[in-house]
Formats: structure tokens, sequence, C-alpha cells
């Protein structure tokens, strides 16, 4: 049964917006180019002068950043060329190569892989590891397809199905059907809102009860995860259990009989031995109430429409303010996915208005990409990002490569074809670790793998991480400037200037062209070794292990 002291509570305390449907403000969809411009006056107007103040970059910088944030990989030195020749004004080509970048392959994979990991590195359970490719295969296709947000957050919320046929049941299988896991991270992905410490008690910082978090349960208690019989490799399917499975077969009137229905109960922490009591499930932020006994797929489909309407400002500010994060280095928010009423944003008014307008573009996500990424802030010269500083968005914060960029990277540096980067599950009996202990991919994802919900500030690169890149022979094999197959070998047997070496190594591993000072150390060294063949080993693996390469700027 609900409190109904809550609402009165709420009304008293100021919190009147929990108890009352959240209204939107219609507003006109804006195309990309006239709404980055509203992003940078609104950004200014609340940030003051000291907004992108590290100045603009140029070209090149431009084009290696857009390339890693879309398609998870360095431009090329022809790619460079022809951006760089094209005798349009900067603000006309830049909006038209992120087009483009963004109608290749790799864009849809790029973001494939970053949900992917948003939704499995707090996985609770193991097993779900097999459904890492089908996930992976079945938001490469939404992205491809540019699906709407709300539409993609449905099909995780709602989805049904074996798990290596169908990726969209990830989510689900993450967490194999833990109702308040399950619970915990819809909210979490989907609406930025940490409620998961309501779980055992109200929560000690933010509005929200424990009667709220497993209000919100409610809509799991029926979706369970279960082994397929007889079927190799081993698999999983996500159904729909209506009602107590082992009256199914045998009594099909079951379905009638509140007695035997499923239903999520909130424990009695004072008489842990008792049932508890039946939850009915509601969705805290907007305060809508479902009934208790109706069917798994009706709670779900209910709830994903509660939660990805333009009435509900969490669902587009909890994706603007993650995609914004990745884009310009620093959340609206202290942290990616706790935001939420009690906490207060940086630019908040900037905020509002993006949120907004993807609604009102019908959740778009290319659009919000060519929006963000025409803005200032991000065309803005990259700055270390600082726990101490007390001006945001000076400048755009660097970031440390996600595992599959790194991976990508040096694959294209090395001139390598770039193979699966998941690792098929290991056969029944099989550890993994022996599996794939070979697997240059796999061992990418366990070094230099981190969970993308955590801000650049967070990660740095560890001693164990930097020693794996620096002595992998996968890495020392491919640098072997004697071997006329490699892209070092290749380019050593067709220039005989130094120079020119040096140029096209910077080009193809940093995306830049060296300076001068740079351009004379290597000189130098390699007059110091006297072995043109290993000097130019050791400063492609200096400029590999460098950190402007493992970073984007």
């Amino acid at each position: 049964m609900r409190n109904p002291l809550r609402h009165v509570l709420f009304l008293g305390c100021g919190f009147c917006l929990l108890a009352l449907p959240i209204q939107k403000v219609s507003a006109e969809a804006l195309p990309s180019s006239v709404a980055a411009q509203e992003v940078n006056r609104i950004l200014l107007e609340e940030m003051g002068s000291e907004v992108a103040t590290s100045g603009p970059i140029d070209d090149v910088a431009f084009l290696r950043r857009a390339m890693l944030d879309l398609n998870g990989q360095l431009p090329t030195p022809s790619e460079i060329s022809i951006f760089t020749l094209d005798p349009n004004p900067s603000e006309v080509k830049r909006s038209a190569v992120v087009r483009s970048l963004m109608s290749r392959d790799t864009y849809a994979r790029n973001w494939a892989r970053y949900w992917r990991d948003v939704i499995f590195y707090r996985r609770t359970s193991e097993r779900a590891q097999i459904s890492l490719p089908s996930s992976e295969f079945y938001l490469t296709d939404q992205f491809q397809e540019n699906r709407p947000w709300d539409e993609i957050a449905t099909d995780l919320i709602t989805a049904t199905g074996e798990v290596r046929s169908h990726g969209e049941t990830a989510l689900i299988m993450a967490h194999m059907d833990d109702t308040e896991n399950l619970a915990s991270e819809v909210s979490r992905i989907f609406l930025g809102i940490q409620i998961s410490c309501a779980q055992c008690h109200d929560h000690p910082y933010d509005r929200w009860q424990r009667e709220q978090f497993h209000e919100l349960a409610a809509f799991f208690p029926r979706v369970k995860v279960r082994q397929v019989r007889d079927q190799f490799p081993p698999t999983f399917e996500v159904v729909s259990h209506d009602y107590l499975p082992r009256y199914a077969q045998f009594r099909p009137e079951a379905a009638d009989n509140p007695r035997l229905r499923i239903e999520h109960r909130m424990s009695d922490l004072e008489r842990p031995e008792e049932r508890g009591q039946v939850m009915q499930p509601a969705l805290f932020i907007t305060d809508q109430q479902y009934g208790t006994g109706e069917r798994d797929i009706d709670r779900r489909l209910t709830l994903s429409k509660w939660i990805t309407s333009k009435n509900n400002p969490w669902f587009s500010k909890a994706y603007v303010n993650r995609i914004w994060t990745v884009l310009v280095g620093e959340s609206f928010y202290d942290s990616v996915d706790d935001i939420g009423p009690d906490r207060g944003a940086h630019a908040e008014n900037t905020l509002k208005f993006l949120s907004d307008q993807f609604a009102e573009n019908d959740y778009d996500i290319k659009w919000l990409f060519e929006t963000i990424m025409q803005t200032e802030i991000y065309q803005s010269a990259g700055i270390n990002p600082d726990r101490t500083q007390t001006i945001a968005y000076q400048g755009n914060a660097c970031q440390p490569l996600r595992s599959d960029q790194l991976f990508s990277s040096l694959l294209q540096v090395l001139g390598m074809p770039e193979p699966p980067v998941l690792p098929p599950p290991p056969p029944s009996g099989a550890p993994s670790s022996r599996r794939n202990q070979f697997n240059p991919g796999f061992q990418f994802m366990q070094t230099f793998g981190f969970d993308p919900s955590m801000s650049a500030q967070e990660w740095t690169l560890a001693i164990p991480q930097a020693l794996a890149l620096m002595n992998s022979p996968y890495l020392m094999r491919s640098l072997n400037g004697y071997n006329f197959s490699t892209p070092l070998g290749q380019l050593l047997r067709e220039k005989s200037e130094n120079d020119e070496v040096v140029y096209e190594l910077y080009l193809r591993t940093l995306a830049r062209e060296p300076t001068a000072g740079e351009l004379q150390v290597c000189r130098e060294y390699v007059q110091e070794v006297n072995n043109r063949v290993e000097a130019f080993e050791d400063i492609q693996w200096t400029l590999l292990n460098s950190t402007e390469f493992l970073h984007r700027r």
C-alpha cells in the first residue's frame, strides 16, 4: 500500500515536482547549426568569459578529435591531406566531415561498443558475457539506422528472446533477471539517477524513499532468464513468467489466481522472515502508478513509455549529459550517471536547452552529435582535466582512449586488419582465460578497459597497463623494420630521406606533423644510433607509447 503522507511531506519540503506530472514547455525543433550557436550563447551567459579560453583548434586537430569521437580510430595521412586541402571555410568543411564520418560503419560500431560497455561493466553475473557479441551487433544495427534513442531504450527495457541472437536482451542478461539490480540500472542508464541506495533504506542524501525504489522494482519481477535445455554452446533466453512456473503446465487457470501471480515484495527489515509487502509498480520521478496483476510485457512497455516520454526531462537530460561528457570531456554534473533534481548542474540552462531540443528533434542521435561538435567548446583546444579547477569548460578536456579505440588505432598505425575484439564464449568447461589469452583484442579489453561511466579525472594509466603496452610481443612484432611486410619496413624501403620518414610516422601515429624541435631530436637520434632501421623502430615505439597517442585531446 502506498503511503499517503508521502505527498504531504514532499509538498511541505518543496518537493512537489514528484507528486505532480512533469509538464514540458514546448519548443521549436532547431537544426543543428542553429542549435549550436544557441549553445554558444547560453553557455557564455552562464559561465562567463572564461569559457573556451584555451582557444580554437586547427583543422588537423579537429579531424583527429572528430574521428576518435565518432569512429574510434585515427585519420590516415591521406584523409588529413584531403581535409586540409579543402578550400572551404573551416566551419563548412568541419560540419561536412562530421556528417560524412557518421555515415561510416565505424561510427555505428564505435558507439555500439561504448554502450555495450556502459551496460556490461556493472554486470552482476559473469555468465552475462555470452551476450557481448550479440549486444554489439544489435547496437551497431541501431546506430547504423540512426534509430531514435527512445526506441533503443524501449527495446532494451522490454526485450525477450534467446540472448545470442537477440542483442536487445543485454541489459536484462547483464543482471540475470535480478529485479532490484534491473531497477537500479534502468534508472542509472536511462534517467541518470542513482536510486540503488534506497534499496534498503531511504536515500541518505536525496529525496528518494525505500518505497519508491521497490515500486520501480515492481515492474520487473516477472521477467526471467532461463537456460535453454539441450543447447550447445550453452545459452539463455529472456522470458516472461506471469505466474509461478511450476503451476503453468498442470494448472493453466493459475493465471487467474492472484495468489499464484508473481509480484515484487519489499521485505520488512524488522521482520525479515516474513514475505514482505507486495509493491505496486510506479515510476518515482513522475509518480505515475501501474496496477499489480498486469502482465510482464505490459509492465515493462508501460515503464518504457513513461521513461522515454517527452514529458519526462530526465530521459533526455541523461543522454545529453552522457554524450556531452564524452565529446567535451566534462559532465554537466559531478558524475555522468548521478544527476536528478537534487543535483546542481554546472551549466543548467545549457543542459536544459540541449535536452529540450534533443526531445523536440525526436531523440535524433546524429542531430545531437552534429550540434555539440559545431559548438565553440567542442572545437576548443584540449586542456588537462583538473579535479581542483573551479571554472568549468575552459577547454575540451583530454581523455584516455577506451580499449577498443586504442586497439583500433594501433591496428591502423601498424597496417593490420581488425579481428573481432569480442572473444567467443568458451566451450563448456573451458576456462575463459585460457581460451582467450592469445586474443589481442581480448587482452586489450582486459588491460585497458574501464567503465565509460567514470569521468576522465577518475581514470589514469596505471603502471601495469603502461608496461603491458610497452612490452607487448604483439606490438613488437609489428614494429619490425627489417620485415618489408610491416608498414614501417615498407616506409623505410620506399623513402630514403629520414625527414620524410619522420613526417610520415608522426602523421600516421599522432595525426599531425612533427614540430621543428621534434624533427631535430629524431634526426640526432638516428645519427646517434647509427642503425637506420633500429632507430626508426625506437621512434615508432616511442610515439605509440606517448601520452599524446594514448589520449583523445
